[in-house]
């Protein structure tokens, strides 16, 4: 009677025990429901993130004047677009798909949201840029290699970023080592030995070129560059020195060393400028120079002539910005050899 019992009680709780079973099965695709469900704070936090860095490449604007706050610009680019394409795969991460095939959307929507605002960029009169949209998709690439290098330790994936990294800091190194190689050949202000010697040179001139000093014009028996600067039309830029060493006190004169291969004479303007420049022509330095046929020279300019110049005020000798140099008015065409400036 008493196994009866027993078998009884277990017999009348098993119901009890299989409603509990049922529950937590139902419950089970409940929970997994809930997991999945989406979170709207963070979905519109991603949103607004998106939004703001778009928004920021389209009309923020670096100071003018720098080659430095330039290029800062578009590594900003490419560091923009490596964390929109982190939002976006943040938005895309689904087990329905590989990691891989996520990055891939990712990368395509990544790559049109660049093209897209250098559209924009119209609207904030500034051109659109081919180059900045490659920008944008290294810095992504970078990013989207990085995540499947993390989950995969895939070599590929770690070549893609190692890669995309390099290409997209080497403007700012050379930048940085141009800006030291200025810095470091002070009291010289324009010369040519090297490379990144040619990094501010500019000013528009077509055909500029550093190349040997000819030997009928070497001083010496050390090899020696120069910039060839062709003067095709009278007051058009020959050549400029966009970001020069600034701080000139402390110094007396300025030289400029200039070498005239052509068979007749070469009038040259040059023209300084500081950083209050108003663009008008009286308020630089401008001088004209004949450099005689045939003839290395040395042109030498004191530096309180320099510093005189700007009518009604004084130029600021600690924050000199250009050096331009180009053929004068009724001078003939052809080309010249600056060789170097420097201060005294």
């Amino acid at each position: 009677m008493a196994s009866q019992r027993r078998s009884s009680s277990a017999v009348t709780t098993s119901p009890s025990l299989r409603r509990e079973s049922r529950g937590a099965a139902h419950g089970a695709p409940d929970a997994r429901r809930r997991a999945e469900a989406p979170d709207w704070t963070s979905n519109a936090a991603r949103v607004a993130a998106l939004v703001f860095l778009l928004t920021a490449v389209v009309f923020l604007e670096t100071p003018r004047g720098q080659e430095f706050f330039h290029v800062l610009q578009k590594l900003g680019h490419s560091v923009t677009f490596g964390i929109v394409a982190l939002l976006v795969l943040s938005f895309l991460r689904s087990r329905r798909r590989s990691l891989l095939a996520d990055c891939g959307i990712a990368m395509g929507v990544t790559v049109a949201l660049g093209a897209l605002t250098e559209v924009a960029q119209i609207y904030s009169h500034r051109d659109p840029s081919i180059v900045d949209v490659l920008r944008d998709s290294l810095g992504a690439a970078a990013a989207l290699a990085a995540v499947s290098w993390t989950t995969s330790r895939s070599i590929l994936a770690a070549l893609v970023c190692s890669v995309s990294v390099l290409l997209v800091m080497t403007p700012m190194a050379v930048c940085l080592a141009a800006y030291a190689n200025r810095d470091l050949r002070y009291p010289v202000i324009w010369q040519f030995s090297s490379p990144l010697d040619m990094y501010f040179t500019g000013e528009g001139g077509e055909g500029l070129a550093r190349i040997k000093e000819p030997a009928r014009w070497q001083r010496g028996p050390e090899e020696e560059w120069a910039l060839y600067i062709p003067l095709r039309s009278a007051g058009t830029p020959g050549a400029g020195l966009t970001e020069v060493y600034p701080d000139w006190t402390g110094r007396s004169r300025l030289l400029v060393d200039v070498t005239n291969p052509m068979p007749s004479p070469v009038q040259l303007t040059l023209r300084i400028e500081d950083r209050e420049h108003n663009q008008e022509y009286t308020d630089r330095f401008n001088a004209d120079y004949v450099i005689a046929a045939g003839t290395r020279q040395r042109i030498s300019i004191a530096l309180r002539q320099i510093e005189s110049s700007p009518r009604g005020r004084r130029m600021d000798m600690r924050h000199v910005a250009k050096l331009v140099l180009f053929r004068s008015a009724g001078s003939g065409s052809g080309f010249v050899l600056l060789n170097r400036m420097w201060l005294e």
